[in-house]
């Protein structure tokens, strides 16, 4: 777009399907440091990474918050009739791994027929608020596993309520975020609602889903021709201290990872292993 608006020899490159290839492929790369009438790239698509995050509580499913940055993600429920009890509880599997005092889950409750909603406590919740983001009971850190969470309702016995689940990060670190999984409430210790996650949900989602567990996300390898050539040059001699290192030239290959929203090798050392190519051959000649 900017080359078609503003004029300019920009970055061209081509992209190779690596899952379909079946045979070997030849592509003209020019080198980096100099612009020529050939490729300055070549990117070879791989199949898709899957990140097991966790597996559901029960059955096939649970719900999932979502991962990523600025979200404010919710999946709501309503009309949950309270009326027939003088206590009441919402119990759940929890998992989760949310920016410690930065992110949050929140629950909520609001009686049916009003606008606003009240997050409640429960034994997963805290009122930390150290970085000023917390807006009272909110869930973050880490539960290293499924947890049992327990939220007490008896304040809206005799009512009916509306539920929702809540979840908000920041525009820095993301971590994966809030799976749930059998949901129960009971009234007087009679069950009055449920939601496993398996069937027709009785949710409405806005930024929250069904998941199982798993998470996908786009890899590929970038692939580049330097040479000790214009401001490539300085790649032949490099001064390491009282001595000269020199790097390789040649076929520069790099990995490209978008599962990990960073760069923060010191965190996730050795995590980044490249794909091993199921597909024959990209024979990429150098011009």
């Amino acid at each position: 777009m900017l080359q078609n608006l503003h004029g300019g020899n920009w970055l061209s490159g081509q992209t190779i399907d690596g899952k379909t290839l079946k045979k070997s492929k030849t592509v003209l790369i020019d080198e980096a440091a100099t612009k020529g009438t050939n490729h300055d790239a070549v990117r070879v698509d791989l199949p898709d990474k899957e990140i097991v995050v966790t597996t559901p509580a029960q059955g096939k499913y649970s719900y999932f918050s979502g991962t990523g940055d600025n979200l404010n993600a919710t999946m709501t429920t309503t009309g949950i009739d309270l009326s027939k009890g003088s206590k009441a509880e919402l119990t759940f599997k929890a998992w989760y791994d949310i920016e410690e005092d930065y992110d949050y889950a929140y629950i909520e409750v609001r009686e049916t027929g009003t606008d606003q909603w009240k997050t409640i406590a429960g034994n997963i919740t805290n009122d930390r608020n150290e970085a000023g983001a917390n807006e009272g009971h909110g869930i973050d850190g880490k539960s290293d596993g499924w947890v049992d969470a327990a939220f007490d309702l008896s304040a809206y016995a005799g009512k009916k309520i509306d539920l929702q689940f809540r979840y908000t990060t920041d525009a820095g670190y993301a971590l994966p975020g809030l799976f749930v999984d059998d949901l129960n409430i009971t009234a007087d210790g009679a069950k009055v609602w449920s939601d496993d996650a398996e069937g027709t949900s009785t949710f409405t989602f806005n930024g929250f889903s069904k998941s199982n567990g798993k998470q996908y996300a786009a890899q590929y390898y970038l692939l580049e021709w330097r040479s000790y050539a214009d401001v490539d040059k300085g790649l032949k001699h490099i001064k390491r201290g009282a001595s000269l290192m020199s790097y390789n030239n040649g076929l520069v290959v790099w990995y490209v990872d978008q599962s990990y929203s960073d760069n923060w090798v010191g965190k996730t050392s050795g995590e980044r292993i490249p794909w091993r190519s199921r597909c024959r051959s990209a024979s990429i000649k150098m011009e």
